[in-house]
This record gives C-alpha cells, structure tokens and sequence, in this order.
C-alpha cells in the first residue's frame, strides 16, 4: 500500500492519492496505529475528489474509527453516519457493506451495541447473499464482540 502511496504521489494525481491515502488509513486502523490512520484520513479528505463516493466514504469511515477510539463518540457516530448514507448513493456492494460494518464498529466502541446491531445484520444478510466469505466472517466476528446472543440469530 505504501508503494502504491509513493507511486501516486510520484504521478501528482491527486484523485489517486486520495484512494490510496483512504484504504492506508483503514490499514493503520486495524494495525491500531492512530497516527498514522488520521493523517491518511487527512491526506483523503485534502486529495480526494468530491464526487469520488468510495474515497468519500472510506476516509470518513476510517476517521470514525479513530474519534470513537479517542472518546468522541458524537463526532464519530455523525462521520460513521454520512459514510453510510454516500455508500448507499452508490451500488457498489463491497463499499456499502464495508460502511455498515464500520458504522457498526464504531456504535460498538461508544457503546451504543444495540444501535449497531441491525447495522452488522444487515451488512452480514448482503454479504451471505452475494457469497463473500471473508467479509461475511468479519460480519459475524463483529456480531459475536457486540453481542453473542444477537450473532446467533444473525444472516
């Protein structure tokens, strides 16, 4: 991801920086690397394009992870939120399943776990449908940490 980071940084092509500068920060996210996930999520914010819905999405969604993490929890939910209504703009399934699951994580982590509930199950029934194993295990992996009784009765 870094070298894709350098060679789009290389090229002065903002809208490609900013793709890459939003899946980075996803990527420092998971590494727990807080940082380093804002200053992506900066990075996007600046370089991508308005109308570029998936680089929209993905570094709102990553900065709410973050603010919910550092005790923001209304900041984060509002973020979470607007990345899921620019995804449902869209019919890109990976995109919009993607944000439920963050907006779900992020309702998880300011622990509001019954708000995030129906977000996960919706994401998990879409996943099952489309046959996307691995993100349908994140889906369900999500469900049990919020709430193993909800994981049961989930897809």
């Amino acid at each position: 991801m870094r070298q894709a980071w350098e060679h789009a940084d290389r090229l002065a092509d903002a809208g490609l920086r900013g793709e890459v500068a939003a899946s980075l920060a996803h990527v420092a996210c998971d590494l727990r690397d807080l940082q380093g996930a804002l200053e992506f999520t900066e990075l996007a914010e600046r370089d991508g394009a308005p109308g570029d819905l998936g680089t929209q999405v993905r570094w709102r969604s990553a900065r709410a992870k973050i603010l919910a993490r550092e005790g923001r929890p209304d900041e984060a939910k509002s973020l979470a939120r607007q990345a899921v209504q620019l995804a449902d703009q869209t019919d890109l399934i990976d995109l919009r399943t993607g944000a439920l699951l963050d907006l779900a994580e992020v309702l998880r982590l300011t622990e509001r776990p019954n708000e995030a509930v129906p977000f996960a199950r919706r994401a998990l029934r879409t996943l099952e449908r489309k046959g996307a194993e691995a993100p349908a295990a994140r889906a369900r992996a999500l469900l049990e940490d919020i709430d193993p009784r909800a994981a049961e009765h989930a897809g």
